[in-house]
């Protein structure tokens, strides 16, 4: 195979707005991309640690990486399977966000090779579409208006929004969003743990009139699982785990005290492509249920999140992806949202392979 060259890009990517998320607030983001380069092409993978959620700090994960570079260049001219692919990298790591670049770049290096879509390295199953919600900023209404007829026009017909500590406040919003909504539109509230187990519950019977698909998060991530299992099974709105859950061995924890709950998987932050398929089946194969979710990625980090939703079929709520527009960036993640899902922009074999080239 050509010879690779690998090296490492640190940036920071400027938010057009605030985010909230985890009890923080973001203006930017910041990482490092894995850059592999050959005669031909250039393949990317993101590392950018979410605060308050990765268990890394950039920092760490860039030093990293940059210890690993030897051996990515190694394994980029192997002839390995994807699985062993995938074993031999995720040795190198015990930073999940360093690791999900480092299986981002390689994939893309196999799949570019192979004329193939990295979802189908990944599963022999796998879907071509992926059904997503939009995220709605609550700062500004006519913004929120905005967003809201941005969505619909595209087909969207899920919508996050994010709940705070004031019952009254969130009850104000929640009526003032779903007038502004068709009927039949799903509709998720996210309280990134800002109610205690004591209020959990009432802020949850509030809200249920609403015509709630979940209530992602009502408890700060310490709360002890017992006392989560004992609100999920009182809530009239079933409840999904993000910063609970957000690790391979907190899943397996809540599988195995039976908790029902949904649960957000976070590629990035729950230890890259291989860590994520595992977990995903795992909760399919214990009668759970899992949503694909962004850690509010770049491009790169998108499209790697858009192939692995494409290979978990069965994940069939809207995927927490479509998060373009948040950010400015130079890379493109070569999707399209249309008919409330997302697509892979180019589809002839010629162009995916162009794409692979250029923007993963």
């Amino acid at each position: 195979m050509t010879p690779v060259r690998a090296r490492l890009e640190r940036f920071e990517r400027p938010l057009d707005q605030p985010f909230r998320n985890a009890g923080r607030a973001y203006s930017s983001r910041t990482g490092a991309h894995l850059i592999l380069e050959t005669d031909r092409a250039v393949f990317l993978g993101e590392a950018s640690p979410l605060p308050g959620f990765s268990r890394e700090t950039a920092d760490e994960a860039a030093r990293e990486l940059k210890r690993a570079i030897p051996a990515i260049e190694n394994l980029a001219v192997s002839l390995l399977s994807t699985a062993a692919l995938l074993e031999e990298t995720g040795k190198l790591f015990s930073c999940p966000s360093a690791r999900f670049a480092a299986e981002t770049a390689l994939l893309a290096r196999a799949a570019y090779e192979s004329g193939l879509p990295v979802a189908r390295l990944l599963s022999s199953h796998v879907r071509e579409e992926v059904p997503v919600s939009c995220v709605l900023p609550v700062s500004r209404k006519e913004e929120t208006r905005l967003r809201i007829e941005w969505a619909l026009s595209s087909g969207v017909r899920c919508f996050k929004v994010k709940a705070g500590p004031s019952e009254k406040d969130n009850a104000a919003l929640l009526l003032w969003i779903r007038k502004e909504l068709p009927e039949g539109i799903r509709l998720r509230v996210d309280a990134n743990g800002c109610w205690n187990t004591e209020e959990a519950l009432q802020h949850i019977k509030a809200l249920a009139p609403f015509d709630l698909e979940y209530v992602e998060q009502p408890v700060a991530a310490e709360t002890s699982p017992d006392a989560i299992g004992e609100l999920c099974e009182k809530s009239p709105v079933p409840v999904a785990l993000d910063e609970s859950a957000c690790f391979p061995e907190a899943i397996e924890l809540f599988l195995d005290k039976k908790i029902r709950a949904l649960f957000i998987l976070k590629p990035a932050v729950l230890g890259g492509v291989a860590a994520t398929l595992k977990a995903a089946r795992l909760i399919h194969a214990q009668g759970a249920e899992a949503i694909l979710s962004s850690s509010l990625d770049g491009a790169v980090g998108r499209r790697m999140n858009f192939e692995i939703a494409c290979a978990l079929p069965f994940c069939i709520r809207p995927a927490g992806l479509w998060t373009t527009g948040f950010s400015r960036e130079s890379e493109s993640d070569n999707l399209e949202l249309r008919s409330g899902s997302l697509f892979r922009r180019l589809e002839s074999l010629q162009e995916h392979r162009r794409a692979l080239g250029a923007a993963i």
